[in-house]
């Protein structure tokens, strides 16, 4: 009943470079007054205005900045899928089929091309990442990046997204505390 990614180019897309349109003036993206009477772009939820990939409109013509944005989230997603399949001591051939499997599957490829789905997604493997590593050893100062991680996701994804990420990062670390012999 709609094209694919519909979405993408008539809403995503156009909040992403007005927010970065006004940013780049110097003016707080508050408001959107383009949609009907106005409503609030800063607390649009759907163009995920803290994801740190942001930064990339406020440099790049707005096509290219939206490309890059794309492939950078891809890329990140294959690269620490494939730092955390060699934490878990899988082979490197291995890990890069686990790695590209993930990044070529349905639940990506379908939801890729809307931008702000992918950024949470990324967030699974690094978090379990550093789990493997507080597990290894306790005293471990990348425990740190665990909230600064999920602070980033918490602003910059869907909330279903994060909230299967969450429960799956939380009974991972139980998992993997209580096995620990």
């Amino acid at each position: 009943h709609k094209p694919v990614a519909d979405d993408t180019f008539r809403y995503l897309y156009p909040l992403k470079k007005l927010g970065a349109d006004m940013l780049k003036r110097g003016v707080v993206p508050l408001w959107n007054p383009y949609n009907g009477a106005g409503m609030p772009l800063l607390a649009t939820y759907q163009w995920a205005p803290f994801n740190p990939f942001n930064i990339i409109f406020l440099f790049l013509d707005s096509p290219l900045a939206w490309s890059f944005y794309i492939v950078i989230q891809a890329f990140l997603l294959g690269f620490f899928t494939y730092l955390y399949c060699r934490k878990i001591h899988m082979s490197i051939l291995g890990a890069i089929f686990s790695a590209i499997i993930f990044l070529f599957s349905g639940f990506v490829i379908a939801r890729l091309v809307f931008g702000n789905l992918i950024y949470p997604l990324v967030a699974l493997p690094i978090i379990l990442y550093l789990i493997e590593n507080f597990v290894e050893d306790p005293k471990s100062k990348k425990v740190i990046f665990i909230p600064i991680v999920i602070a980033f996701m918490l602003v910059s994804g869907h909330p279903h997204i994060m909230a299967y990420i969450l429960i799956v990062s939380i009974f991972y670390l139980f998992y993997r505390v209580f096995t620990i012999k």
